[in-house]
């Protein structure tokens, strides 16, 4: 459906019915301001078990005005090739208030355990960066490194509107 709300103002709706539980929205708005436009919205992309590996696929976009937006992508193959071990990666971008920038990555490996359910073991690095508009405001970069430790646990009879069963994820 495409709306269109007055000269300035346009809109476009999407709906997409997908299979298993894979999905994916989104939401846009345009509008101007003065001489430029300004694209504001929300996508949201979620593919799983494409290549019958039960992997995961997750892409999130949010910019909910001119001056801050996210982005994040989530991967997770949880058995490559067979094995018990997967791999896990998570990246996340955003800008705040046009002053500066967050940028956090996260490599780890993922096994099941019958005890305590999933274990992760990874490594996170990232980033704080001044945009020019913070370093006016003696904003200053800033990096960080972590070793990263996972427990989870999940025994609920649904992943979508559990009607039984508890959740739970601890993490250093």
């Amino acid at each position: 459906n495409l709306l269109i709300y007055n000269k300035n103002k346009i809109a476009l709706e999407i709906d997409v019915l997908s299979r298993f539980t894979n999905s994916s929205s989104a939401i846009f708005g345009i509008n101007k301001n003065s001489k430029s436009w300004n694209l504001n919205g929300e996508f949201n992309l979620q593919i799983e078990n494409y290549i019958r590996q039960a992997e995961v696929f997750i892409i999130n976009w949010k910019k909910i005005d001119s001056l801050s937006q996210k982005l994040n992508f989530d991967i997770l193959f949880p058995h490559p090739f067979g094995y018990s071990t997967g791999i896990h990666w998570k990246y996340n971008f955003e800008t705040v208030d046009n002053m500066y920038t967050k940028e956090k990555k996260e490599y780890s490996l993922k096994s099941f355990f019958p005890i305590i359910n999933n274990l992760e073991l990874g490594y996170v690095i990232g980033s704080t960066s001044p945009t020019s508009k913070g370093k006016q405001n003696d904003f200053k970069k800033s990096t960080f490194q972590a070793f990263l430790f996972k427990i989870s646990k999940d025994n609920r009879n649904k992943r979508f509107l559990a009607t039984n069963g508890s959740f739970s994820s601890n993490e250093i």
